[in-house]
């Protein structure tokens, strides 16, 4: 009971914050955020809930990103527990840059998502498969949530075919001068 309160509470939440984000463009609070410090946090934070029973790899450059560490760390969070939930023994996360962007990205071995649908998951309440229930697949809001931060940043995100077999999510930011 207490695991369906907090579920609870987490969909209003994200309901909140999306409705909340259609209006208007919040002012970040940059600062300088160690990529992998921050990940390694948001992974042992989610451990416990979602993600006990998977193995979870942390790669890539040790880079320091200028950007609001509130909204950096919702984004992994919410890409995490979307991975915990498909992923069948592990999830891989990679930071590195790339031209002039600093790079995050969350794969699975989950069953990946058709490309078909791959640009629609980051609609709000899209939901890929119509038998899913809220506690097998969410309310539909992470990924379009995922999507309005990486806007306010003035990144981007998409969706591709992991190397795993599952699914790749990469966050893109551009790299500012610290």
């Amino acid at each position: 009971m207490t695991l369906d309160v907090e579920e609870l509470e987490r969909l209003v939440q994200e309901m909140l914050d999306y409705s909340g984000s259609d209006v208007l463009s919040p002012e970040l609070n940059l600062a300088e955020i160690p990529l992998k410090a921050l990940t390694t946090q948001v992974v042992q934070q989610l451990r416990e809930p979602y993600l006990a029973q998977l193995d979870i790899s942390i790669e890539g450059e040790d880079l320091i990103l200028l950007a609001d560490d509130h909204f950096v760390q919702r984004a992994l969070e919410n890409l995490l527990i979307n991975a915990s939930r498909y992923a069948k023994t592990c999830i891989c996360v990679t930071i590195y840059h790339a031209q002039q962007d600093v790079v995050v990205s969350v794969e699975d071995d989950g069953p990946g998502i058709d490309k078909a649908v791959q640009e629609k998951i980051f609609d709000a309440f899209y939901r890929p498969d119509e038998a899913r229930t809220r506690a097998s697949g969410g309310a539909g809001l992470g990924l379009a949530i995922v999507r309005r931060i990486q806007q306010w940043h003035e990144g981007d995100c998409q969706v591709q075919d992991s190397r795993l077999g599952g699914a790749k999510f990469i966050l893109r930011y551009p790299r500012r001068n610290t």
